[in-house]
């Protein structure tokens, strides 16, 4: 079971990553190093508390990793003006495979 103050540590992460990624004075560029920085961190897991053992070590949410990874393809996109790019195409196939998932 997720403890409520790990459940708080993970809304707010989550709302401060979302909020990177839609500062509206980003760039292509910043903006895709920002999503694919925050889709990794989803992927990965969000830590818990250090201060207290907890049940479960890391928080896993592939929904928003698949968020983040569109964010990202949209951004290469952008950048790209229509040249077909085999890691563009990755990029949207993982967002496509991640949404496909179990929601978190």
């Amino acid at each position: 079971m997720i403890e409520l103050n790990l459940m708080n540590r993970v809304k707010i992460i989550c709302e401060l990553l979302q909020k990177a990624v839609a500062v509206p004075d980003l760039d292509d560029a910043t903006r895709l190093d920002v999503a694919t920085r925050s889709a990794r961190l989803c992927l990965e897991g969000i830590p818990g508390t250090k201060w207290k053992k907890t049940s479960q070590a890391k928080i896993l949410l592939p929904r928003k990793a698949a968020y983040f990874s569109a964010v990202a393809a949209e951004s290469m996109t952008s950048m790209n003006q229509g040249i077909s790019n085999p890691v563009l195409e990755n990029v949207w196939l993982l967002a496509c495979q991640l949404y496909s998932k179990r929601p978190n």
